[in-house]
């Protein structure tokens, strides 16, 4: 039985989905996979919203290709791509509440196309963060333990917080039992109280009139959060969820083709090349590939460009020049390391445009934006 794997390094998981049902294993050290691939699956990795975008697409590239070819996308591209088969489109906000932190944004799904912008990602609005204050409030008891707890508390626990709040005098009515000691419902609203008042900050800018919000993350179940965010949203509660598990039921989604990211192409770019071959001048423009671990090629072997032995010596110029349909592209190389060099061209949904340069096979790249035409 085929399935998807979808790897999220956001959340440092992989989950396989199949026959919808998902299997959450924890990614080892190093991102690998350790056996978690099986025959004929397909491949999503959900890259980070914030931070070294490009260098982890390329380390999934390395890990991934042997298998397959993965589609590339983010946590709150397959939220929304979750609502979308759950019959969700237009514009509205997407609340993601993870357990590595609070992912947010506006979604707008036209047909099987997918676009996100004005991103939130705030860390310390986690469901592992609010775990960690209470384990802070309950000295003796582990981290797990608790998280185990609050996962379970069901109907007893959103009944004696929702009480508690009302009325202070059920402050001290137990909600759970962590390793035998019973839980008040009012130290649970002393922690959840600050998270909520920073929550409904960070989403104050999302509020838009008759947008219900999607809400899903592994967060969003736990007693008075919903209304929480639905305070913030001035809207009331919709019969829709995508549930904990939303971004990799998106996931498959996107998979499938059913729905796509939208985001920007860029224009194709040239690397004129002019040598001496054979007692004669050869100029050529050398096509720039796009994709994570794609690099021009001479024929059949890499195109190298540096102080080396490259096939487009830098020398001590500073400066690349690039061409692309709409004019010129000059990059500036003065911070670059001496050494040769593979160059390809990726897309970053914070940079747009950026060359990658690999001084090897298996290492990182450098990544640079492309300058303005010229």
């Amino acid at each position: 039985m085929t399935g998807t794997l979808v790897l999220d390094l956001d959340e440092f998981t992989a989950t396989l989905v199949r026959s919808g049902v998902p299997e959450v294993h924890r990614l080892p050290p190093g991102l690998r996979l350790d056996g978690l691939a099986v025959p004929g699956c397909r491949f999503v990795v959900l890259l980070p919203d914030s931070g070294d975008e490009l260098g982890w697409q390329e380390a999934a590239h390395r890990v991934v290709a042997p298998f397959g070819r993965p589609v590339y996308a983010d946590r709150l591209t397959a939220v929304a791509a979750a609502a979308g088969a759950g019959g969700i489109s237009g514009a509205f906000p997407v609340c993601d509440l993870a357990a590595g932190g609070l992912h947010a944004g506006f979604a707008e799904v036209a047909e099987n196309r997918i676009r996100v912008d004005h991103r939130i990602r705030e860390p310390e609005l986690g469901w592992a963060s609010f775990v960690g204050a209470v384990v802070r409030a309950l000295p003796g008891r582990s981290g797990p333990a608790v998280h185990r707890a609050l996962a379970d508390g069901g109907e007893r626990l959103a009944v004696t917080l929702r009480l508690a709040r009302e009325d202070a005098a059920y402050g001290d009515t137990p909600a759970v039992w962590v390793e035998g000691q019973a839980v008040p419902a009012g130290l649970l609203l002393d922690c959840l109280t600050p998270y909520a008042q920073r929550l409904r900050s960070a989403l104050a800018e999302l509020r838009v009139p008759a947008a219900e919000p999607v809400l899903a993350g592994e967060f969003v179940g736990f007693p008075l959060l919903r209304e929480f965010v639905f305070d913030v949203s001035g809207e009331k509660p919709g019969a829709f969820s995508p549930g904990p598990h939303a971004a990799a039921h998106g996931a498959v989604q996107l998979a499938s083709g059913r729905f796509t990211r939208q985001e920007p192409l860029p224009l194709p770019l040239k690397l004129p090349l002019h040598r001496v071959r054979n007692g004669l001048l050869e100029e050529a423009n050398i096509p720039i590939p796009v994709g994570p671990g794609e690099f021009a090629s001479l024929g059949e072997r890499p195109l190298r460009l540096g102080a080396g032995p490259g096939d487009v010596p830098l020398g001590d110029r500073a400066e690349l020049v690039l061409e692309a349909a709409d004019g010129v592209r000059r990059l500036d190389l003065s911070a670059l390391p001496a050494g040769s060099y593979e160059v390809g061209l990726r897309v970053s949904r914070r940079l747009g445009a950026v060359l990658a340069l690999r001084a090897g096979d298996g290492a990182t790249p450098v990544f640079i934006p492309l300058e303005a035409r010229t």
